[in-house]
């Protein structure tokens, strides 16, 4: 408890602390800065006796958290440097701007609350959260505390931090909500990972209907925001941009006819369900007479101006394509345990462009989501990765890593790939003399695989 001195005449007077100091203020300034104060020295109820000085008992606020609060209304409202560096004293602050009827310091100190979260500083903000999470009050605030929660996590995550586990029970639940009601397929950053990843799919000819099908149900919400069959035709004029990469003469216009042509032969329905995948496979498929790919294209997507949806994560900017594969398998490995399908099916997608990136090796992808249930995806998507590569990797170390199921799937899926045939056989067997003892073991392991059924 503190004492206010309230001075008739409007002189500085002296104010009586919890802390047993001295406060001076003027009621006219205090008066014209609140209506709490207004309503205190000149409302029906307030004591106009003619002491010079008098003590008003004020509640629940401790008395430097009040300094901070005369000071700013002397400052005409706005906060001290120092006081922007007491993040500890920052929801105090609100709490009494609000209880004192200062909204514009509420704010001020809802966006220093911001601020810290944004850069991650989360020390002093932290141990408050289950209160926040409680109190209608500062319910703007701690929506903005956890966007910044999830905007930190992966990483997080990535670097065994312990943001996670410093987080009571009831934000974990806010934020495990928050996560999966992330519309990542109504996302214009999204669209282009995942109409990027059909492209990466469609290059390498991978025969994996799963990935293909989920991707194209993430691209619907993006068709349908065409409204109907006609402006998507007619907006795909400008969404595909064709690049000459071997120097040949390309008939743009034959090459767009071809795919209104298959646009137009579709329904709505069809459309909303195949319609960037169908594009994609027509555009890396298109041939000259010598057989060979005459042209690449890239998307120039005129997507609807929306705000996004999803959280900004971009680890590419600061982590090299091996740490973001670990990034994302660990965020990947969250959501599966907090139960978010989602998440998993984005992190999943994420994990499977990562495998497209020249830096990442396929053995080791495949070593790494090997026997893991979660990963059988992805791991799937990396034999098939490394069946197509077939057969540079039989002199790297990882090849005598494999398992003989793994070994075995390649024998049951090289029809997939041009030429592989000839190159699956003396992979195989270099596989089978590299894990054995001896050359009958060797030729054991080779005609069980071969005859696998």
């Amino acid at each position: 408890m503190m004492d206010l001195i309230k001075n008739l005449h409007d002189k500085p007077e002296g104010q009586s602390m919890s802390d047993g100091t001295e406060l001076q203020a003027h009621k006219l300034i205090l008066a014209t800065a609140s209506p709490y104060f207004e309503a205190l020295f000149y409302g029906r109820f307030a004591n106009n006796n003619n002491e010079p000085m008098q003590k008003i008992k004020l509640k629940d606020v401790e008395a430097d958290v009040f300094r901070i609060i005369i000071q700013t209304i002397y400052l005409s409202g706005r906060l001290d440097n120092e006081v922007k560096r007491q993040d500890d004293k920052f929801l105090a602050i609100m709490e009494a701007a609000d209880m004192y009827l200062l909204p514009k310091l509420f704010d001020i100190m809802a966006q220093e609350v911001t601020k810290y979260s944004e850069a991650g500083v989360w020390e002093n903000i932290l141990p408050h959260l289950d209160r926040i999470s409680q109190l209608p009050l500062f319910a703007k605030v701690y929506k903005d505390i956890r966007k910044w929660i999830i905007h930190y996590l992966p990483a997080d995550l990535y670097q065994n931090g312990t943001l996670w586990e410093k987080l009571c029970p009831r934000v974990q639940a806010d934020v495990t909500e928050d996560l999966e009601n992330i519309a990542w397929e109504k996302d214009a950053e999204c669209h282009r990972i995942y109409i990027h990843l059909l492209r990466l799919f469609a290059v390498k000819g991978v025969p994996f209907t799963e990935p293909i099908a989920k991707i194209n149900s993430k691209l619907t919400p993006l068709v349908r925001s065409f409204k109907n069959k006609r402006t998507f035709i007619k907006a795909m004029e400008k969404f595909i941009k064709l690049e000459d990469t071997q120097q040949k003469k390309v008939d743009h216009t034959e090459i767009h006819l071809e795919v209104k042509t298959l646009l137009k032969n579709k329904s709505w329905k069809e459309l909303c369900q195949t319609a960037f995948g169908d594009i994609v496979n027509l555009l890396e498929h298109v041939n000259d007479n010598s057989n060979e790919v005459r042209f690449r294209f890239k998307w120039k997507p005129v997507l609807p101006s929306e705000p996004r949806t999803a959280p900004y994560w971009d680890p590419l900017q600061i982590f090299t394509v091996k740490e973001s594969w670990k990034l994302f398998s660990n965020l990947f490995e969250f959501a599966h345990k907090y139960s978010l399908p989602r998440l998993i099916d984005h992190c999943e997608l994420l994990l499977m462009g990562c495998l497209y990136n020249s830096e990442v090796n396929d053995l080791s992808y495949v070593i790494w989501a090997s026997g893991k249930k979660i990963f059988e995806n992805i791991h799937k998507l990396g034999m098939f990765k490394v069946l197509s590569g077939l057969p540079q990797h039989i002199k790297s170390p990882d090849w005598l890593k494999l398992t003989e199921s793994e070994i075995t799937f390649f024998r049951g899926n090289y029809h997939h790939f041009k030429e592989a045939e000839d190159r699956v056989w003396p992979a195989i067997e270099a596989w089978c003399k590299g894990t054995s003892n001896d050359a009958s073991e060797a030729k054991n392991k080779y005609n069980r695989i071969r005859l696998h059924n």
